[in-house]
């Protein structure tokens, strides 16, 4: 099936390992305590962006319009960075 949103689901799969990192930093589930996680993950690389870091305690947008990374897809279904694909 295609995917309707391609840019909304690329996002989503970055935020989803972003939380299980804050999940698995704060050790809980409790919501207080992943906030705070979130806010003190080293950086990530993520398919939209590298997050360095992804929040801050005053600074809950992971995405600015500078930070949007143009991507593909490849011919095995992977998603490629356009930049990577270059020569």
């Amino acid at each position: 099936e295609p995917i309707r949103s391609p840019s909304g689901a690329v996002h989503a799969y970055d935020m989803v390992h972003l939380l299980a990192l804050a999940i698995k930093k704060a050790g809980s589930v409790d919501r207080h305590t992943v906030r705070k996680a979130l806010e003190h993950l080293p950086a990530y690389r993520g398919l939209v962006r590298n997050y360095k870091p992804a929040f801050t305690p005053q600074n809950h947008r992971a995405l600015r319009l500078e930070d949007y990374r143009m991507m593909h897809f490849g011919s095995n279904g992977s998603i490629i960075p356009v930049e990577e694909d270059q020569p």
